[in-house]
């Protein structure tokens, strides 16, 4: 069985997109640990000339980090859709253009159109989250 460069091609974009969400996984976590601050200012860590320095540099990964899992959430989502609803509409197609389609229209709709906002959004509510944990209370 004849396997297409497209598919090929597709499938090594993806593969690369785990790598790139391993690595700014890593990367935010280890910056979290490394600089031991809260969105508030407090330098208990290594000291930065400015305090927005360290924070924009942690969600920026974030930002990546998030934006990476939905570019992978749209590739997974297309192939499945592409080779179920597209083998039974269209059964005279062959499965490897198929799922080639679907990954490369999944990473585009869901991760090209809604995902740079959804990534932003959802570094949003994590910023807020943290700050809601470390207010001191009163």
């Amino acid at each position: 069985m004849e396997v297409s460069y497209m598919f090929r091609f597709v499938l090594s974009g993806i593969i690369a997109l785990v790598f790139i969400f391993g690595v700014s996984i890593l990367v935010s976590w280890a910056l979290r640990k490394l600089l031991k601050r809260s969105l508030r200012g407090s330098q208990k860590g290594i000291p930065l000339p400015d305090t927005f320095l360290g924070d924009g540099v942690y969600f920026g990964f974030k930002f990546v980090q998030y934006h990476a899992s939905i570019l992978l959430t749209g590739a997974c989502l297309g192939l499945i859709i592409y080779l179920t609803v597209g083998r039974w509409i269209r059964p005279d197609l062959e499965w490897s253009f198929l799922a080639s389609k679907g990954i490369a229209n999944g990473l585009f709709f869901l991760g090209m159109v809604w995902g740079p906002g959804l990534a932003l959004v959802a570094c949003f509510i994590h910023g807020r989250k943290q700050m809601k944990t470390e207010e001191p209370s009163a």
